[in-house]
């Protein structure tokens, strides 16, 4: 097996692997959504209980001196369950909504096109500097080149490090400035 195999395959692994970090982030996004609707719920439910439990004692007895113990129940009962409903309705509306789309391996596959079609394009251009050499007599006197694939991967790592770096003080001014 020649290096541009073994130079495409690695590069193939880090487009799969780039590809299942973008549906791992996805997914992540969705069960944070998920919990968050859960949490909610939750919060709703217990919201329902502290008011019962703070507020219940003395609103009966504001409103049992007013309208007697039967509209004091009506009222206090009425008044949580609509709490209730409104925080559970809130819940199961984020819950409802719509999921995002599982992400597509579109950037990755344009990578694989560009890395393919630049791996071919170098190899045919380095085969006709290689036969021009060859029959001139000379030798190439910087020795062997890096596998195109590591270019690309070497240039990819580059630019995310270079991405990263403007992030983070951008993430870091926003702070700076709140």
């Amino acid at each position: 097996m020649g290096p541009d195999r073994v130079g495409l395959r690695g590069a193939a692994s880090v487009l799969v692997r780039s590809y299942f970090s973008d549906l791992r982030g996805w997914a992540a996004g969705l069960s944070t959504r998920y919990i968050v609707a859960v949490a909610i719920a939750l919060g709703g439910i217990l919201a329902i209980f502290a008011a019962c439990a703070i507020g219940i004692t003395a609103l009966f007895n504001l409103i049992q001196s007013l309208y007697g113990t039967d509209g004091a129940y009506a009222v206090v009962g009425g008044g949580l369950l609509f709490i209730g409903l409104i925080l559970l309705l809130l819940a199961w509306t984020m819950l409802r909504a719509q999921i995002p789309p599982v992400p597509r391996p579109h950037r990755q596959v344009r990578s694989a096109r560009r890395m393919m079609v630049g791996s071919s394009a170098l190899r045919a251009v380095s085969g006709l500097r290689e036969a021009g050499l060859r029959e001139a007599g000379l030798r190439e006197a910087g020795g062997e080149r890096a596998d195109p694939a590591i270019q690309v991967l070497m240039a990819a790592a580059t630019t995310l490090l270079i991405g990263w770096i403007v992030a983070s003080r951008i993430r870091t001014r926003r702070r700076e400035q709140k």
